[in-house]
């Protein structure tokens, strides 16, 4: 069924670009276009372990540095007679994910039939919710998701890279699926409606592991999968109102097939489809907007590494996280509250995970697509247990971090 869908797909997309009537008018070029942005920060933070397993108390650590961010996106578009846009778009790394050096590749077809994407881009079920979503729609500084763990210690045994496909610290819908090639059509806007969905074949992405994809490739990973999402955005009495859903689902290759929770030198249980749901509501007056969202993994598992995402099931990444955000506009300047708690399973051998977050943020823009930010954040880990080398134990960091930073978002075309 899958394949037929995919064929159709294929065919109803090379129908509408080469139909004779409709092709583009000769002498038309694409227009191609620089765009990206960069970071710079500096900042302080102060970190305390306590380790209960030890009965002892590390020294508290206070340290200073300087950060970078920064990605060149490179764009291509143009248009058919016909109305259709044709959009490609390749995303360059320069820091941040090192040996991934392309972020997302992927081409658009947009019409008045709505939008089918190709590549390897977010699942409709993330993009669907993601502007909707807690601090992701409130946040004007630093990512309450991303920069935390920047500057303050994780607890020792939470694996940092994890994180973000389970449930301690990102309330995404990435779930192991994150970039994965993909397709995802969206339909176009009606009465305040939209609704998306993606079929994933594997859950690799193919800028990152050799050329991905291929059938031998689903023994040791999530595939078949599909990804469904739907927002609404409305205004009632001068309140700007929006929600949205996601949900995500895939088969697992099965190998591991015994019951097992979190027993020393075994593996989860992975023969189960993985799902995850997120759900967000957002909500504008006046200059403020306050926004909240969730989610939930349920028989999602990795590897140690990241090797693998239905195999080699050594880490189960079930869990709820909440992130909740509120922000205030006044011209230029900009603040925002953010927080974020997630609880996680975690590693076999190990406990349960927990993550809290907190940041404050002060911006404004100061022209040119410049803009100055300040952040407070605070951030405090758990790992209720670690396995032979600490029985019993628990790892608890908590640490406050002041940054400032600017950043330059430009284009050239």
């Amino acid at each position: 069924m899958n394949k037929q869908l995919l064929a159709s797909t294929a065919l109803v997309a090379a129908g509408m670009l080469m139909a004779p009537s409709m092709a583009s008018a000769a002498g038309k070029t694409v227009k191609l276009g620089l765009h990206g942005y960069m970071e710079q920060l500096v900042g302080v933070a102060f970190d305390r372990s306590d380790s209960e397993s030890t009965l002892t108390r590390a020294e508290s650590t206070t340290s200073f540095d300087q950060m970078t961010e920064s990605e060149i996106h490179f764009k291509g578009s143009g248009k058919l007679d016909n109305g259709i846009t044709i959009i490609a778009d390749v995303q360059l790394e320069v820091s941040g994910s090192p040996g991934n050096i392309i972020d997302e590749q992927y081409m658009i077809i947009r019409g008045g039939f709505g939008q089918l994407t190709l590549g390897s881009e977010d699942n409709a079920g993330h993009l669907m919710t993601i502007g909707y979503s807690g601090s992701w729609a409130t946040g004007v500084g630093q990512s309450l998701t991303f920069d935390p763990a920047d500057w303050i210690t994780l607890a020792n045994g939470i694996n940092a890279g994890a994180r973000f496909d389970g449930t301690l610290n990102d309330v995404r819908l990435r779930s192991v699926d994150n970039d994965s090639s993909k397709i995802s059509y969206f339909t176009p806007r009606f009465s305040g409606f939209q609704v998306g969905a993606s079929y994933i074949p594997n859950f690799q992405q193919q800028t990152a592991v050799a050329l991905g994809g291929s059938v031998a490739g689903k023994s040791a990973l999530y595939h078949e999968g599909w990804a469904l999402g739907a927002n609404y955005t409305g205004k009632f009495s001068g309140v700007g109102v929006g929600v949205a859903v996601g949900y995500l689902t895939a088969e697992s290759s099965g190998a591991q097939s015994a019951t097992v929770e979190n027993t020393t030198n075994r593996t989860f249980k992975n023969d189960d489809d993985m799902s995850a749901l997120s759900g967000a509501i957002r909500i504008d007056f006046g200059g403020f907007r306050v926004a909240a969202a969730m989610k939930r993994n349920e028989d999602v598992v990795n590897g140690a590494g990241g090797v693998g995402n239905g195999a080699f099931s050594t880490r189960s990444l079930d869990g709820v996280i909440f992130d909740i955000g509120a922000r205030y506009k006044m011209g230029a300047h900009m603040m925002s509250l953010g927080y974020r708690q997630g609880r996680m399973e975690g590693e076999v051998g190990g406990g349960n995970e927990e993550e809290k977050a907190f940041m404050a943020s002060y911006a404004r823009n100061l022209g040119a697509g410049v803009k100055w930010h300040a952040n407070l954040m605070h951030s405090d880990t758990e790992d209720d247990h670690r396995g032979a080398a600490l029985v019993n134990g628990k790892s608890d960091i908590s640490g406050w971090a002041m940054s400032t930073g600017l950043r330059q978002i430009g284009r050239a075309s």
